[in-house]
């Protein structure tokens, strides 16, 4: 078995969650924003540190892709399956239309995940769908650049070239949001449980299951809390 990850924290026998975002700004400063809004509501100050020693954000570098994310994912779990919670955050990025490699990395990374066990957060065709559910209701098609430019026109501080979520302007929209990603993708799924968490379709435009992302960390936090 390989070396214990220097993530793990052997004075606490509590669960670790991971995610592996290959975005370096959208999605870790997204998932930092909740993990960060759901912590202040602890009121122990040494309880709100162990429990950020036990969430990692593992965020992309250049030249990280799918596949490479969900193999990085199956080496920590690999550690120990019953307390690493792994989660792989990509979208599609227009890889779908591509028909070399990208296209077969990205579907080669969803039989890997279901093979191995690993959670997908996926968005097609980017992370930024996700934001742009919490301000209108849309499911028609569109590409990345659509995604982008239909999300400046509702969240100014946006930028392509920033690429920063600011979650203060999201968060009052959330609930709406959640409703509007459930209502347009073709399954469902048991919330209660991270285990039960499906890999969602790869090949519908538009498509994503980032709702979960609050509530993977809400229910990390509240087990965490009940140990």
């Amino acid at each position: 078995m390989r070396k214990r990850s220097e993530h793990f924290i052997p004075s606490l026998s509590n669960p670790v969650l991971f995610f592996f975002t290959e975005g370096e700004n959208t999605e870790p400063t997204y998932i930092h924003s909740i993990i960060d809004d759901q912590i202040n509501m602890v009121e122990n100050i040494q309880i709100k540190n162990d429990i950020r020693k036990c969430i990692h954000v593992n965020e992309g570098k250049t030249g990280n892709d799918p596949k490479t994310l969900v193999e990085d994912a199956i080496r920590e779990a690999d550690i120990d399956t019953e307390n690493y919670n792994c989660f792989c955050v990509f979208d599609n990025d227009n890889r779908l239309e591509n028909k070399g490699k990208e296209r077969e990395n990205l579907l080669n990374s969803f039989a890997l995940a279901k093979e191995r066990h690993i959670k997908i957060v996926f968005s097609n065709p980017s992370f930024e769908y996700w934001a742009l559910l919490h301000f209108e209701d849309t499911d028609a098609p569109m590409d990345q650049n659509k995604a982008i430019d239909l999300l400046i026109n509702h969240m100014k501080p946006y930028s392509k070239k920033t690429k920063i979520l600011n979650y203060s302007l999201l968060k009052p929209n959330e609930t709406v949001a959640f409703g509007r990603a459930k209502r347009h993708r073709t399954y469902d799924k048991d919330l209660k449980c991270l285990k039960e968490t499906p890999n969602p379709k790869v090949d519908e435009n538009p498509n994503t299951n980032a709702d979960i992302i609050p509530f993977i960390i809400d229910n990390f936090i509240k087990n965490f809390l009940s140990r």
